[in-house]
């Protein structure tokens, strides 16, 4: 009776965790549900978003896609904290760094300088495996290393993708912790196991190997290197933030458990009903989930 009871409430204990963050993050909302739009957001609402020009473009690279788009607060007389925001698209050149303008803006209205690289991806010269991931990071810590002209505080970062993307920011945030400590690491609706996701039969499962190079069995080192599942069961005490939502048909909910299971301080949050692209909507109520998981705009002379 006693073993049937501990099971019980061992099983009771996750459902009970993530209903709780699903009351916090509603609680987080509730100014401003009566401005947010249904979650079920497409990709095409995402694109039909109005999108302001960023403040800064600049060159990180020869290549075209090599640059980084910067939103910035040019006005503030204090740093201000960092977003690295890493767009998704199935690590395909057919979807840039355009979509994430809106969602970026957003962030900047909320006092945030945010940093959107475009980098090259599946379909350009030198994209792929390891090219994408080789861009970001010199794209990032370039930006970085210009912190005071930027007006970025290094001690407020937070590095952030979605999906594709968000595979890409977990993988970059393992590596540049040990040069900024205080770096968030946040994947929004994140591939973290590519190995399994690579078996799927949808089209951005099917664009996996596309990225890597091959099938996960021909390509065994490219995917242990770029796995941040693996990457973590290696080093599981590094911190980082997940935020999925329960009903996300393109990167299923099991990839963010995956994760949460090997690292002992992962953050899953939950967003409850929630699919794909609700995520980096800054109309949804997933965005107030966003703002919860980045280091605070609160400062000295803010």
């Amino acid at each position: 009776m006693a073993a049937h009871a501990l099971e019980c409430a061992s099983v009771r204990w996750p459902v009970l965790h993530m209903r709780l963050h699903q009351l916090v993050l509603l609680l987080l909302a509730m100014p401003a549900l009566a401005d947010t739009v249904p979650y079920g957001v497409s990709f095409d609402a995402i694109l039909a978003l109005e999108a302001p020009a960023p403040d800064l473009v600049e060159s990180y690279g020869d290549a075209e896609e090599q640059r980084r788009e910067f939103w910035l607060h040019p006005e503030s007389d204090a740093p201000r904290p960092l977003v690295v925001l890493i767009h998704g698209g199935c690590w395909l050149n057919a979807y840039g760094v355009g979509h994430a303008r809106a969602l970026a803006s957003a962030l900047r209205d909320r006092g945030y300088v945010v940093l959107a690289p475009e980098y090259r991806r599946v379909g350009d010269v030198g994209g792929g495996w390891p090219g994408t991931l080789d861009d970001l990071r010199v794209a990032v810590r370039g930006a970085l290393a210009r912190a005071d002209a930027l007006g970025v505080d290094p001690e407020r970062v937070g590095l952030v993708g979605h999906s594709a993307g968000g595979h890409l920011a977990l993988l970059l945030a393992l590596e540049l912790r040990a040069e900024y400590p205080s770096l968030s690491g946040i994947g929004l609706a994140a591939i973290t196991d590519p190995e399994q996701y690579a078996l799927g039969s949808g089209s951005c499962h099917e664009a996996t190997p596309e990225f890597f190079g091959g099938m996960p069995e021909t390509r065994a080192d490219a995917y242990r290197v770029g796995s941040p599942l693996r990457r973590l069961t290696a080093a599981p005490d590094a911190p980082l933030i997940l935020i999925h939502g329960t009903d996300d048909p393109i990167v299923a909910p099991e990839q963010a458990e995956a994760l949460a299971a090997v690292g002992n301080r992962v953050d899953l949050r939950w967003i409850g009903g929630a699919t794909h692209f609700d995520l980096i909507h800054p109309g949804s109520g997933a965005f107030f989930a966003l703002l919860d998981a980045l280091p605070s705009v609160e400062g000295p002379g803010l």
